[in-house]
C-alpha cells in the first residue's frame, strides 16, 4: 500500500499474460497474520531453537508486522490464474 491507495495485482497478472479465473477476498487475513506474529514473539525461545540462524529474520518480521499488517481496512486477496491456451 502506498499513499493510502490499495495495491492492485490484477493488472500485473494480466500484463504477465495470465487470466484471472477467480478472486477470493479474505477480510480477516491481516488479523490472523498479526495473531500468528504475536505467537512467534511469545514463543521466541522455541522459534530460535527450531529455526536456528533463520529465527532472527522470522522474529524481525514478526516485530515489524503491525506496521505492515495493522493498516485499517487491509484485506488479503488470492487470485486463481491460468495461462491462456496456445492458439
Amino acid at each position: 500500500m502506498s499513499g493510502g491507495r490499495a495495491f492492485r495485482w490484477a493488472p500485473l497478472i494480466e500484463d504477465a499474460g495470465l487470466d484471472v479465473v477467480s478472486t477470493y477476498i479474505d477480510e480477516a487475513r491481516s488479523q490472523r497474520w498479526l495473531a500468528f506474529c504475536e505467537l512467534q514473539l511469545e514463543h521466541e525461545a522455541e522459534v530460535r531453537e527450531s529455526l536456528g540462524e533463520l529465527a532472527e529474520e522470522f522474529l524481525r518480521d514478526a516485530r515489524d508486522a503491525p506496521s505492515g499488517w495493522g493498516v485499517p481496512g487491509l484485506v488479503g486477496v488470492q487470485f486463481v490464474v491460468e495461462r491462456p491456451a496456445a492458439s
